[in-house]
């Protein structure tokens, strides 16, 4: 008879969350039962991780409802 492994302890979401991580995102892993555990990114990793790639050097990124929204201005010396 096979002994049935947690879901926690499964080498795909092993390695889930390590990718996952090396993405740069934080995550914890969150067990619920032998048949379910949940992945919780940060949303602040996420935010981080998306400003990062924006190269303009003037903005602003925040969590509005169900949007990120990337604000990107000219400096305040500039604007007339």
């Amino acid at each position: 008879m096979s002994v049935i492994t947690p879901i926690h302890r499964d080498p795909r979401v092993q390695r889930s969350l390590e990718n996952l991580r090396r993405s740069g995102f934080n995550v914890r892993l969150v067990v619920d039962s032998d048949d379910k555990a949940l992945l919780l990114v940060d949303t602040d990793s996420i935010l981080k991780k998306i400003e990062r790639g924006i190269e303009y050097p003037h903005k602003r990124i925040k969590l509005v409802d169900k949007y990120i929204v990337i604000e990107v201005f000219r400096s305040v010396s500039r604007q007339r």
